[in-house]
């Protein structure tokens, strides 16, 4: 076939000798081999890393409400149980108050066990073992207290290092008569101590009818929002926080008033099979 008369013919530069290419005869082929399929799948030698984790299920655990919440207590916004077979990931956490007297906790929990105020029986529930314990323990009512005393309570548990025979307190904070479900009370554990690991026994100074859960908490976000009409985003990074199956995700909103003002909490992240 003529070639061009305008641009001259140049003679075929040879191929080196074998013994002095880099590699051998069967890694250059294969590098050609490579560097061909890449380019016949559209990748011009660039190798795409896929960030999608095969199963994963995107969850957004959301408190949006306004609602009278008495100082010195907790409300519990959302609550969500990781099923079996996933551990759930979070991704990012949202907050805003149309207030500025709110602190927003999220956390991971498990249940300690359950307490019957009337009857002063203590269900015992989850415990855990070394070296994983909770940094913390709060008093969920889960059923409307009566109308009969307002009680305090007190709980005897295992601290970090397996120590056993701990009390914690509510630093005079009472369970009220007529006190809602779903508020919660953080109790103070004794000096020196910063983790629970088991719970042994409750119990009240009076009786009253209602349901507690005791909860062992480790709060992954706490926040103070000290201005009103303010959001506030957290993103975390990947994988940096995880909840195994059977633990509890919570959102948790306290106040320093009693205004019935709007609140919003967005824990966002996704289920991944285990």
């Amino acid at each position: 076939m003529p070639g061009n008369p305008d641009i001259p013919n140049l003679p075929t530069p040879p191929m080196p000798p074998l013994e002095t290419m880099p590699f051998t005869t069967t890694q250059g082929l294969i590098a050609i081999l490579y560097d061909l399929w890449l380019k016949a799948q559209g990748l011009n030698g660039r190798i795409l890393v896929s960030t999608e984790i095969p199963g994963a299920i995107t969850l957004e655990l959301a408190y949006d409400e306004e609602i009278e919440i008495e100082q010195g207590y907790f409300y519990n916004g959302a609550q969500f149980t990781v099923p079996s077979g996933y551990k759930f990931v979070v991704a990012s956490i949202t907050s805003y108050s149309a207030d500025n007297r709110v602190t927003v906790k999220t956390n991971q929990a498990v249940t300690f066990g359950t307490y019957n105020p009337d009857t002063q029986v203590f269900t015992a529930g989850t415990s855990t073992t070394f070296p994983n314990f909770m940094s913390g323990i709060d008093l969920k009512i889960t059923a409307d207290m009566g109308n009969v005393d307002d009680i305090v309570i007190t709980v005897t548990y295992t601290n970090q290092d397996g120590v056993t025979g701990r009390t914690a307190h509510t630093d005079g904070i009472k369970i009220k008569k007529l006190q809602l479900a779903g508020n919660k009370v953080p109790m103070f554990l004794q000096g020196g101590d910063f983790g629970v690991r088991s719970v042994q026994a409750v119990i009240a100074d009076k009786t009253n009818t209602g349901a507690i859960e005791i909860q062992g908490l480790k709060n992954f976000f706490y926040q103070r929002i000290k201005e009103a009409d303010t959001s506030y985003s957290l993103q975390v990074p990947r994988e940096s926080i995880l909840i195994p199956a059977g633990e509890i995700l919570n959102i948790d909103v306290g106040t320093n008033g009693t205004a019935e003002t709007r609140r919003i909490v967005r824990l966002n992240g996704y289920l991944v099979p285990v």
